[in-house]
């Protein structure tokens, strides 16, 4: 008997050995699967790390790129308005001018009334003085 207890005793040794390597070697596996998982995580936030840099630097540059086209926008605005003024400022220098060639041509058509009635008056005068030196002539 003391053989068959030996036997049981080594048998229930060799399972309680083969449960703990399996034990031993689930405890392994956990830490494996921790260490990996670990690992995993910092990954994982070191890429999520550089993505909200990446993200901030990209909403910066595009602050950058809004900030620039209202400055584009500005100005485009204030070269439309440029270019209005401009026209309106044109067609009041059309206008002056030309109001200023009207009023040059009703001068020049006085002075020419002017010097034709200069002229009849001149005549006048020399047809009176003729006039009178034949009549002084006639009456001595």
């Amino acid at each position: 008997m003391g053989e068959k207890k030996r036997l049981i005793l080594e048998e229930k040794l060799k399972e309680g050995e083969d449960r703990r390597k399996r034990e031993e070697e689930k405890l392994n596996e956990h830490q494996r699967q921790l260490e990996q998982e670990k690992l995993a995580r910092a990954e994982a936030e070191l890429r999520f790390e550089e993505e909200a840099r990446l993200r901030e630097a990209e909403q910066q540059r595009l602050r950058e790129l809004e900030d620039l086209q209202k400055q584009l926008e500005e100005r485009l605005e204030a070269e439309s308005r440029a270019k209005r003024d401009e026209e309106i400022v044109r067609t009041l220098q059309s206008r002056l001018l030309e109001e200023e060639f009207q009023k040059r041509e009703m001068l020049e058509n006085i002075q020419v009334a002017i010097e034709e009635s200069l002229a009849s008056e001149r005549q006048k005068r020399e047809n009176l003085g003729k006039y009178i030196h034949q009549s002084v002539f006639l009456w001595s």
